[in-house]
């Protein structure tokens, strides 16, 4: 991987290296400071030493050709050094000095002059616009970081250089162990999705933590999303640009495509990634897994340990809400908590377990947590306290719980609500202090721990279902832009179209006249359905040019006669004679071309719930019978399909089969078809079927 070039260099030029500034002094000192093992270049023709190290009035005058540079001079001076660099083959470049494409028009031409000499020749770039890269466990530190390095499983992958900087602080803040991170600004070379894929490839990356603001090919973005998951690595993510004032400060910060947020979030879900609404979140849940990753088992059974009853019942809420189990408590389980010296008696115990008292002060607490850890009947196990946490006794307690939770395998957890800042001084360590650096999650409340868990849970839970059922399913189509006006495929074209990829048209016939119509309804069956075909009109029924549950010849006949007088000089295509479908839940589904992502099939409840729900699900081509599943679990036609207020339940199996068929055609056609609506889609009872009754292919 040519990422490599960037987090594995013998010897770096930084060019524009100071004693002075912020990048052009902070840079150099940091890899000075964390020890950096191989040979620094600071290239300046205005000074002889920097930071005591001899500087070079140009890259090519360095003692021995650079293995990466590092570009920190004025923008316009920007191409001229880059191709120098690249005229003495340096392989690889960081250029952090801002002020290109998302800036101005001067800057939008250099960027372009850039792009231009990376083509010319053989050399990889990151940036420009960015805030540079780390790799912690081999000391390359050519960023800021503002906190020690501190090695573990978490790779941060950033889009925004100060909130990569920002954020290591709280990595560090958690005691959350970093192996690799990222920032990659404009992405003029490197990419968002290539740096994606890369860490999903990379053995020291254990969780893939990122920040997105957008990027253009998201076929590689979800390329990189199946790699991580079939490597085992949790991708928890955040995204900006959600709402049309968020995706213009994208587009203007690091000139990033924000892109559909819809369908970002539909190829989340499809490929198990873990997307989260904020930066506490984004802590929260990488804190977790970089604890537990590889510990979690995909059942949610917890076990809930409170010293307060209060927090117990508000946290045995927030599991249910999470999908979280909390079992009851074996009679086996019981009996071992009940033999405990310093367990008080207030008769039944449940789950959450309320201890109270001193069953958890001091050495006591491991004592009380061991039966919690070896019971077989939950995975997890959360210790809920709402007490100070800054006294000796809170110290105690903390080395009682690491000493318990580092002799099992189980996972375990702490939610500590109470005070957590000294007033006075103090001679002993803090608990949370302690919890921290042993690696035992912590949380401020119940809350959070619980969403976090869930979510990791659901992760671990998704993972195993893809592995068994699309791992080897993976196909995506790159987006395909023409400059062609789609044109709409005629009835029976379209028909033919679909017809061949199995997916199922309600009964008709296309005829030119009344008399053709009325013999075609009795032929077809009634009631019938008649709708009159016109390139002029996409939308028939807002035109007027449908008739519905016309239940003789004699009525089609009528009803044909005056859809031809109301279409008046419009051209006609032909009369549609269309059986009427009985009864059944109606959804909406097709496929449609998105700019980043190629064809994308949607699915949601149809009929007049289209606009009211405002509820669609949107998955990339092809699709497992298991992912069209859950594509229809995630709409609220989900309830409805399986039979809401006492209906019967729908064909649910013939609506899947529907969607699958559907994915192949978008995926197989994906260079022809434009867009492709369905709607309504009748889902009749079980096992009865669902059938098309209205279809519309554009093409290109």
């Amino acid at each position: 991987m040519r990422l490599e070039l960037f987090f594995n260099p013998s010897r770096i030029a930084i060019i524009g290296a100071s004693e002075r500034g912020m990048y052009p002094a902070g840079v150099l000192r940091n890899l000075l400071h964390y020890g950096f093992p191989g040979e620094i270049y600071p290239v300046n023709p205005r000074r002889k030493t920097v930071f005591g190290l001899p500087a070079y009035p140009d890259v090519a005058q360095t003692p021995h050709r650079p293995d990466l540079a590092i570009i920190i001079v004025p923008r316009r001076v920007v191409p001229g050094v880059l191709e120098q660099c690249a005229a003495i083959g340096v392989p690889a470049a960081i250029i952090i000095t801002a002020g290109f494409a998302e800036a101005d028009d001067e800057g939008r031409a250099l960027q372009e002059t850039i792009q231009q000499i990376i083509a010319k020749h053989d050399m990889s770039v990151v940036g420009p616009n960015c805030a540079g890269l780390a790799d912690i466990p081999h000391r390359v530190v050519a960023t800021l970081l503002p906190a020690p390095l501190q090695p573990g499983p978490v790779s941060f992958l950033s889009q925004s250089g100060a909130l990569m900087m920002a954020l290591y602080g709280l990595f560090v803040d958690r005691r959350i162990g970093m192996n690799r991170l990222i920032s990659l600004g404009n992405q003029v070379d490197v990419t968002f999705t290539e740096a994606l894929q890369a860490l999903a490839e990379d053995e020291g990356t254990g969780v893939i933590a990122a920040f997105v603001e957008g990027f253009q090919r998201g076929d590689e973005f979800a390329q990189g999303l199946h790699r991580a998951l079939l490597a085992n690595k949790p991708v928890v993510l955040i995204k900006s640009g959600r709402t049309a004032k968020g995706q213009q400060i994208a587009s203007t910060h690091t000139a990033a495509l924000a892109g559909s947020d819809r369908v970002f979030d539909g190829v989340c879900q499809q490929y198990g990634a873990i997307r989260v609404d904020d930066v506490e979140e984004l802590m929260d849940t990488v804190a977790l897994l970089a604890a537990f990753h590889g510990r979690l088992k995909p059942r949610g059974r917890v076990a809930l340990v409170s010293q307060s009853g209060g927090l117990a019942s508000l946290t045995a809420d927030m599991a249910e809400r999470y999908g979280l189990e909390a079992p009851p408590l074996s009679p086996q389980l019981q009996q071992r908590i009940r033999s405990l010296p310093h367990i008080l008696d207030f008769g039944a115990l449940e789950n959450p377990t309320d201890v109270r008292g001193a069953a958890v002060i001091g050495d006591a607490t491991a004592d009380t947590l061991r039966p919690f850890l070896e019971d077989p009947d939950t995975d997890a196990v959360v210790l809920l306290l709402a007490k100070s946490s800054v006294r000796e006794q809170d110290a105690s307690t903390a080395r009682a719980i690491v000493r318990a939770g580092q002799a099992h395998e189980k996972p375990l957890a702490v939610v500590w609500v109470g005070q957590k800042r000294v007033l006075e001084p103090v001679d002993h360590p803090l608990a949370v202090d302690i919890l921290r650096e042993a690696g035992i999650p912590l949380f401020h409340q119940p809350n959070d721990a619980l969403r976090a868990l869930a979510r990791a849970v659901q992760y671990v839970r998704f993972r195993e279902n893809y592995l068994q059922h699309s791992a080897a399913h993976f196909r995506t189509n790159a987006p395909s832009p023409s400059s062609s006006v789609p044109r709409q495929l005629a009835y029976e074209d379209a028909a033919a179209l679909l017809t061949a990829y199995g997916l199922p048209l309600a009964p008709a016939r296309v005829v030119s006249d009344p008399h053709q119509a009325a013999v075609a309804a009795a032929s077809i069956g009634l009631p019938a359905a008649l709708k009159a075909l016109s390139p002029d009109f996409t939308h028939k029924s807002d035109a007027g040019l449908v008739r519905l549950h016309l239940d003789s010849p004699g009525a089609v006949r009528e009803a044909a006669q005056d859809l031809l007088a109301r279409l008046g000089d419009a051209r006609l295509e032909g009369l549609l004679v269309q059986q009427m479908i009985p009864q059944g839940v109606e959804v909406i589904t097709g496929v449609h071309q998105d700019p980043q992502f190629g064809p994308v099939v949607a699915f949601g409840p149809g009929g007049v719930l289209v606009e009211l729900l405002n509820d669609v699900a949107l998955r990339l081509p092809p699709l497992t019978r298991d992912q069209a599943l859950a594509m229809i679990q995630a709409t609220k036609a989900w309830p409805l399909l399986q039979g809401f207020r006492g209906q019967s339940p729908a064909d649910v199996d013939a609506l899947a089969d529907l969607l699958v068929n559907l994915a192949r055609l978008a995926h197989e056609q994906a260079h022809r078809i434009h867009s492709l609506d369905l709607n309504p889609v009748i889902v009749r009872p079980a096992r009865q079927g669902a059938v098309i009754v209205d279809a519309r292919v554009f093409v290109r």
